[in-house]
Order: C-alpha cells, then sequence, then structure tokens
C-alpha cells in the first residue's frame, strides 16, 4: 500500500537517516534542520521509501514579503528510486504549499533538468571572488569596526535593510539566525560604525589556513563598503587570499586598482517556481510608472491545474495591480502573452526579463506588448545571501 503524509516526531530520526545517506552527510548536526509536521513521506507498505522537506520561511520580492515554501531533503532509498515516488512528492508538495499561502518556491537543485519538469527555473547568479592578498583594495571607512558576538537585532537590523534591495532574499527570524545561520557559518563578526556611530555593515568571516573566507558581507553604501576592507586590509599579514561573494551585478573588479590578482567565477544556484500566480501577482510591486497599463498573461502549468488559465493585470496607483483570473469565455478575446510556469517565474523573479525571453521563444505574444511588460517590472538583481557558498 502507497501512503503520503506527513512524519510523526518519533519517525523523524527516519528521515535524518535517509537525507544523510541520501547527501553522503557525515557530521554530528543535522543536515536539514526541520520539523516533523515540514517533512512530507512517501510510505510503502508502512516503510519511508521518499521523503521531502518544505521549510516554511519569508522571502522578499520587489520590497514585499512573500511567503516561501524551500524545498529540500529531497531523498531516496536506494531501491526505491527512479519509481515515481519523489515526483508524486513534488506534485503533493505543490498542493501543500498553496494551501499554506506560500506564493513561491525556492530549492538547491542536484539536477536543473530533473526539477524543471516540476516547473522550477533558474532563479539567480552570484559572483565568487578569490581576492590575492596583494590586490585587496587600499579603502577606507569613515567610521570604525567592532567585533561583537551574535547579537541578532544588531545584525537583522542591517541584514533587513540590505536584503529587501534585492528579489530573492530571506527574511531572517531569531530562529533561523539561530539554527541556520550561525550554525552553518562559524567564526568572527565584524559590524561596521559610520561617522555618525550608526550601524551599516557587518561580515562574518572566519580563517581556514591561510585563506580569508568571508561567509556575509553586507554594507548598505559606499563608506560601510570601504569600512569593512579596510578592516580586512588590516589583517593581511594572516592571509594570501580573501575569498567571498556577491550579487552578479557587483562592481568589485571595476572598482580596484588591480583586477588581475582576482579570480572570479559566475556561479548559478538557486531554482525558483510560482506556486500561486494569482497570490504572487496580487503581492508584486510593478514600477508606478506603468499605472494604467493593462496585460494578460496565459499560463501553462501542468502540475498545478489553479494556475493554468488567464489572468489580467491592471497596474493602478504605486504598481499595485489588480489581478482577475479570466473566465473561459472571455480568454479568446483578451490574448496578449502566453508562457509556462518556469518562464513566468524566472521572469518575475528578475532573473530574465520578458524581451529576452521572448527572443528565445518563450514568451509568445506581440513583441511591443513583451517591451511594456518590461517596462513595468522594476529592476532589482535576484540573490540569495543564506545559501550562496
Amino acid at each position: 500500500m502507497e501512503q503520503i503524509r506527513q512524519l510523526t516526531e518519533h519517525e523523524m530520526p527516519l528521515s535524518r537517516e535517509l537525507i544523510h545517506f541520501a547527501f553522503k552527510y557525515e557530521g554530528d548536526q543535522p543536515l536539514v534542520v526541520c520539523r516533523a509536521e515540514d517533512t512530507w513521506g512517501f510510505f510503502i507498505d508502512g516503510e519511508l521509501a521518499s521523503n521531502i522537506v518544505i521549510l516554511p520561511l519569508e522571502t522578499f520580492i520587489q520590497g514585499e514579503t512573500h511567503k516561501v515554501g524551500v524545498v529540500a531533503g529531497v531523498a531516496s532509498w536506494p531501491e526505491y528510486r527512479k519509481s515515481g515516488t519523489i515526483r508524486k512528492l513534488m506534485i503533493h508538495g505543490l498542493g501543500v504549499m498553496r494551501d499554506n499561502g506560500q506564493t513561491v518556491s525556492y530549492l538547491g537543485p542536484f539536477s536543473y533538468p530533473f526539477y524543471r519538469r516540476f516547473g522550477y527555473e533558474m532563479m539567480y547568479a552570484y559572483k565568487s571572488y578569490t581576492v590575492k592578498a596583494a590586490c585587496v583594495p587600499d579603502w577606507r571607512g569613515n567610521g570604525k569596526v567592532r567585533r561583537v558576538g551574535p547579537d541578532i537585532p544588531l545584525l537583522n537590523g542591517i541584514y533587513e535593510r540590505y536584503a529587501v534591495r534585492y528579489n530573492g532574499m530571506m527574511k531572517r527570524s531569531e530562529e533561523r539566525w539561530n539554527t541556520s545561520i550561525f550554525r552553518r557559518r562559524p567564526g568572527q563578526i565584524a559590524v561596521y560604525f559610520n561617522g555618525n556611530d550608526e550601524p551599516t555593515g557587518y561580515m562574518i568571516y572566519q580563517y581556514a589556513g591561510t585563506t580569508l573566507k568571508v561567509h556575509e558581507m553586507v554594507f548598505l553604501d559606499r563608506d560601510a563598503r570601504c569600512g569593512l576592507w579596510e578592516f580586512i586590509r588590516k589583517q593581511d599579514s594572516m592571509y594570501e587570499n580573501v575569498m567571498f561573494t556577491a550579487p552578479a551585478d557587483d562592481p568589485f573588479t571595476f572598482l580596484i586598482d588591480n583586477p588581475k590578482g582576482v579570480e572570479t567565477k559566475l556561479v548559478t544556484h538557486l531554482m525558483a517556481r510560482i506556486v500561486d500566480v494569482r497570490g504572487y501577482l496580487e503581492k508584486y510591486r510593478f514600477e508606478p510608472a506603468a499605472a494604467g497599463e493593462r496585460f494578460v498573461l496565459h499560463v501553462s502549468d501542468e502540475h498545478a491545474p489553479w494556475n493554468e488559465g488567464s489572468f489580467e493585470l491592471r497596474i493602478g496607483e504605486n504598481g499595485i495591480p489588480e489581478v482577475r483570473q479570466l473566465q473561459a469565455a472571455e480568454r479568446d478575446i483578451a490574448g496578449e502573452l502566453a508562457c509556462d510556469i518556469k518562464t513566468l517565474s524566472t521572469m518575475m523573479m528578475g532573473y530574465q526579463t520578458p524581451t529576452f525571453l521572448y527572443e528565445l521563444g518563450r514568451l509568445a505574444g506581440a513583441g511591443e506588448d513583451a517591451r511594456r511588460l518590461e517596462a513595468a517590472i522594476p529592476k532589482r538583481t535576484p540573490y540569495y545571501i543564506d545559501f550562496a557558498a
């Protein structure tokens, strides 16, 4: 007999054993910190064959907070692989997320083609830098750096002002700071205070041999950026290289005197998919200048039938849209742009533009409508610092 259900608390050791086996993890701490109510198992004759975890978190998109389901711990025992258990769990998970009000979902793929089958698409890329000590910029801030302990109110105040500038950044609760950020990113914490003694930047870093690894570098302005790099430079006798990550549009190599000593990699990372098209669009904020514009999006979504159909957008004041799902009789006369859920997701996350997707043939309709839609979507870089490295 087959059954999909949430795990009970006493079954969680079975889930952890499965996840650690599937990901070849041998650490002492759980690889995925989760609750039983967030863990769904596929049981065959009472035995756990496969499971997925849906972490209930919040994310910033166009300055607004969305509920997000972060899919993790996707695993099967070898004897049950390639039997369709994960497929059924993934499809079931979409319904769970919709019922939970999670308008969007993220995951870290082991295979991009595999998760594209379920409507996920590339969400963002980030830059990974390795800087030789001789090329660390000689910048100076107007304030000072203080090393601090894990002061969540202090760090989160800086983090949220930074995070809201990007699409895809997580809203961090105290629990997330403790169970995820500090647990996975050990080391020192340094906070930059500007000339008015206001905290405007921080970094979490540690030494790994002769490399200074910066887990997080967050700054609200140029002064904070310079001040944090001044702090790094003061330690130049302790390292040969500095490693850090940054958004895909970060201009670091342009800003420094000697970019030849910098190795830069563009790394593709997470995937995203819209779970509830109407709910997502209702929370989306378009350009205020687009007020009065009207669009109709025809969406196909094989695994989430509630997303199948045509959605009319009328953009009002401050970029707030009025969203209406059209009835079947209205669809033939309202056609403008059409795409599948993958294309809609990467487009509305800001990773790819409507005109680019139109040129690829993934967004159908009139070119002028694609250009109008592109003008209506605010330019905000997708970024996700929590698992950037």
